[in-house]
């Protein structure tokens, strides 16, 4: 058995390889999309901007709401659009909550993933960013659930989503309870902690758009330090899970960002690895190998 720690981080990109339609543009297009003739207040301007596939797109588009002017027609009503805001947050849990409890995809990546790291799982600090309930993912796979995962976002199953914007924002007075720190739900977390004492740390499914900086930013930048590397001398493993050639170049330009644009160090001090979603594989033996062999390099596991 393996002695070193691994951090695993998921993202709306997991759920979706395991089948489930939970896009942002899935939820808009169902019926629980609660603002089609919705006439006036952030609903209605929300139904206007809805275009996406993306979460972070919507809490963008939160932000960029709060941060609006009067004017162009426009007349907040703070009142109203709490109340939209709360019903927003309702239909989406009732909507994740309906994908859930579907089953999953067992031949996908992610499903395989959770499958190899069954056999790490003391091992395993897990993190979701999304409301979906491991546990259920994990009994669906086959295995049974001794999982330790902290939902940084909150639960379905508690009803303790949580939805809204970074803190950085300068929202308009009065619609403060659209900041994520605002909710009750909202909690400490040993995430930066975690990633930094680990020595590998592995993504599934996250794109780290900017409403996402303030949980990894610091973590990027210092394993793009010159100075942190030459008094540890250690490489962390670093794997990023993804859809394509396309979401892994725009995860790169997204860690740009983050780190300053110092993507040599970033790869010169540590392994850092992309594996897409979209490879195919024969056999559910060629999965296994990529696992067993391939990943298990990476963290000299064998």
């Amino acid at each position: 058995m393996i002695d070193k720690t691994i951090v695993l981080i998921i993202g709306n990109g997991f759920d979706m390889d395991l089948g489930w339609k939970t896009s942002y543009k899935d939820f808009v297009n169902s019926k629980k999309w609660p603002f089609v003739n919705t006439s006036k207040g952030l609903g209605w301007w929300l139904n206007q901007k809805t275009n996406s596939e993306n979460w972070y797109d919507l809490e963008a588009l939160l932000r960029a709401y709060a941060c609006l002017d009067e004017g162009g027609g426009i007349h907040f009503d703070k009142v109203l659009d709490k109340k939209q805001f709360l019903l927003l947050k309702k239909r989406i849990g009732e909507y994740l909550q309906k994908e859930e409890n579907k089953q999953i995809n067992r031949n996908s990546l992610a499903s395989n993933l959770l499958w190899w790291l069954s056999g790490f799982w003391k091992n395993t600090k897990i993190y979701s960013f999304n409301y979906t309930d491991l546990a259920k993912i994990v009994s669906k796979n086959g295995k049974s659930d001794n999982t330790h995962c902290e939902y940084l976002h909150g639960e379905l199953s508690k009803q303790s989503h949580i939805l809204g914007i970074d803190d950085k924002a300068n929202i308009r007075k009065g619609y403060e309870f659209l900041r994520k720190s605002s909710n009750h739900s909202y909690h400490s977390s040993n995430l930066l902690d975690d990633m930094r004492k680990a020595e590998c740390i592995i993504f599934y499914g996250l794109c780290f758009g900017d409403i996402d900086y303030p949980y990894f930013r610091l973590f990027f930048q210092e394993r793009c330090s010159e100075q942190l590397y030459k008094t540890n001398n250690t490489k962390k493993f670093i794997c990023f899970f993804t859809k394509d050639e396309d979401s892994e170049c725009l995860i790169k330009n997204n860690i740009s960002e983050m780190n300053d644009h110092k993507m040599v160090e970033f790869f010169s001090f540590n392994e850092i690895a992309f594996f897409h979603e979209t490879e195919k594989w024969q056999t559910s033996n060629d999965i296994d190998e990529y696992f067993n062999h391939k990943l298990s390099l990476h963290l000299n596991f064998v």
